[in-house]
């Protein structure tokens, strides 16, 4: 059969297609045996419950947060278990013989060790107690990784960053670069590329003199679709051989006035954390979602974090400044702490390092 979405391609959800068509002729056949309303209703169930777990797997696997994919994987085991069950009460009933529900029963089997070790993945909660198979049963047919979604969408990202290359964006960017960001012009483009394609609006924490907020400025033109801009800075000054300023929350201002997008950027002076900044976000926001976080500030990552997290679409993109670096920088080392921490806890999904120091990847945490 030729496969048209992801969870096609995995083993667990051919397997579930394999029982569905076993129980459909075990089924058939029961219907030409003389039963009763009781037999009747536990067939209804376990043709139910073998299409409960073939969708509840197809559901959990387009699911991001890491959390809701085992909760999906849990339900399509339990619906397993059910079938099972069933299967041995149409053997107590009389209705089959052991003979007759044997293949299926192999199957469930797979099925719900299959399913087990997806709960196990996605789920560090999850018990180990819990298993449907002897324990040195192997079985070479689990392709179930999460890596390899993972690994994909890196790809995807490193080939999107390479088309961009060959466009007039990719000299435009390079510009504002030169003028505006200390950032490296690969994470301007792929900044670039998240404002034009993410479905929510933007905010960036740390905007500085507007290289980065520029740079989604013109991906939210690019998108053809209305986006709020939001660019949290406190302001001061740097003392920078390419880029000092003596004040940066006008020359912020100035610059995106010159590069004509102050209509599309919502500008707010004052520090990340503050309530007053983060109700003027929440203000500006509305009820809508962050599609994309761009966050260039101090080296407190998972504190601004937490401050917005509530606004986060599910699999939000992240661009996170600092991550990695040698020398005098302070900032690299709690920064790096706490983007590990949130990505071991399984709220981040990383899908690579881009320039000097920039980390790229989705937001996976719990929605509020």
């Amino acid at each position: 059969m030729r496969t048209y979405f992801d969870h096609e391609k995995l083993d667990v959800y051919q397997l579930e297609l394999r029982f569905i068509t076993w129980v459909t002729r075990l089924l058939a056949k029961i219907k030409q045996r003389p039963t009763d309303a009781r037999v009747a209703e536990v067939s209804d169930q376990l043709d139910r419950a073998s299409l409960s777990s073939l969708l509840n797997t197809a559901e959990g696997n387009g699911r991001r947060r890491r959390q809701m994919r085992a909760k999906f994987f849990d339900d399509a085991r339990g619906s397993v278990t059910e079938c099972a069950a069933c299967l041995d009460a149409l053997v107590a009933k009389g209705t089959c013989t052991e003979q007759e529900v044997e293949e299926g029963k192999e199957m469930l089997v797979r099925i719900a060790s299959m399913l087990t070790k997806l709960i196990a993945l996605f789920d560090s909660s999850s018990s180990s107690v819990v298993r449907e198979e002897p324990p040195d049963a192997e079985f070479d047919d689990e392709n179930e990784e999460e890596g390899e979604n993972d690994y994909s969408e890196c790809l995807r990202l490193m080939h999107t960053l390479m088309q961009y290359r060959h466009e007039a964006i990719h000299s435009k960017l390079l510009k504002i670069r030169d003028k505006y960001s200390m950032l490296h012009l690969d994470v301007l483009i792929l900044i670039y590329h998240f404002a034009k394609i993410c479905s929510g609006n933007i905010l960036e924490i740390g905007a500085f003199i507007g290289g980065a907020t520029i740079a989604a400025a013109f991906g939210v033109c690019d998108s053809g679709t209305r986006k709020k801009l939001i660019a949290i800075e406190p302001g001061g000054s740097v003392k920078h051989k390419r880029l000092g300023t003596r004040n940066i929350f006008r020359d912020l201002e100035r610059n995106l006035a010159r590069q004509r997008v102050s209509e599309l950027v919502t500008t707010i002076k004052g520090r990340s954390f503050d309530p007053a900044t983060i109700s003027a976000v929440n203000e500006t926001l509305g009820a809508d979602k962050i599609g994309l976080l761009i966050l260039d500030a101090d080296a407190a990552k998972r504190r601004d974090i937490e401050c917005y997290c509530d606004r986060f679409a599910d699999g939000c993109w992240m661009v996170i400044d600092d991550y990695y670096g040698i020398g005098t920088n302070a900032k690299i080392t709690p920064s790096r702490a706490d983007v590990e921490a949130l990505t071991t806890a399984g709220y981040l999904q990383p899908l690579g390092f881009y320039g000097w120091s920039t980390w790229v990847g989705r937001w996976n945490g719990p929605q509020r």
